[in-house]
């Protein structure tokens, strides 16, 4: 899916429901010391991969890729770089989904709290109303630098102040969820960017990318 100023509202990181909300189900789940995050036994058994983009960083109340930014910075290297995180570390040979998420909107949990968390749950966040949904897009060339565009390029998200990173990524094994078309709730067109699992033992989880 390639971004087009005209086409925001297909934003695969758009996600109904708000990301502050998935922090809540979290609360009671989320270890709160590196000790506990060890203890804790991950369901999800994916492993872990950082990588560190020098270039991917700003003063956060500012946002230097916004499309109305003067002398806008492009998004592309960093995707690059994301893409070639994932290409690198992750065996990409059946259908993938990818999702990333901003650590610095999950209201006040730390990076490594979030991770953990998304080990033992095999995602950061799940639909409210159905337990086994969530909102990813198919991985492909391309789908990094759209989803980084829909969160620093192109209205609403790009007006977001602080503006954040989008530092934690996840890629899913697509064969382990069903796709739910659903009616955009801000821009009222069918989206395609929801995902049901199809059982409850696979998570689907196949690594996480961490940024910076």
């Amino acid at each position: 899916m390639k971004f087009e100023a005209s086409s925001f509202e297909l934003d695969p990181s758009y996600d109904p429901e708000r990301l502050e909300g998935s922090v809540e189900q979290l609360k009671e789940q989320a270890p709160r010391d590196s000790g506990e995050i060890v203890a804790k036994q991950p369901i999800a058994r994916a492993p872990v991969y950082t990588v560190s983009i020098r270039d991917y960083t700003f003063d956060t109340t500012t946002n230097p890729f916004a499309f109305d930014a003067v002398e806008p910075l492009s998004i592309g290297p960093i995707a690059d770089a994301i893409d070639t995180a994932i290409r690198t570390h992750v065996a990409i040979d059946r259908p993938a989904l990818v999702r990333g998420i901003q650590a610095g909107k999950h209201g006040g949990h730390t990076r490594q709290e979030l991770v953990s968390s998304i080990l033992v749950n095999g995602s950061d966040h799940y639909d409210t109303t159905h337990a086994t949904d969530l909102h990813a897009a198919p991985y492909a060339d391309g789908t990094i630098a759209s989803i980084l565009g829909g969160f620093h390029v192109w209205k609403p998200k790009c007006e977001d102040r602080p503006q954040h990173i989008v530092d934690i990524w996840m890629v899913f094994d697509a064969s382990a969820f069903d796709n739910i078309e659903y009616m955009h709730p801000r821009h009222h067109v069918i989206a395609h960017d929801r995902w049901r699992l199809r059982g409850t033992n696979d998570k689907g989880l196949v690594a996480v990318i961490v940024v910076n």
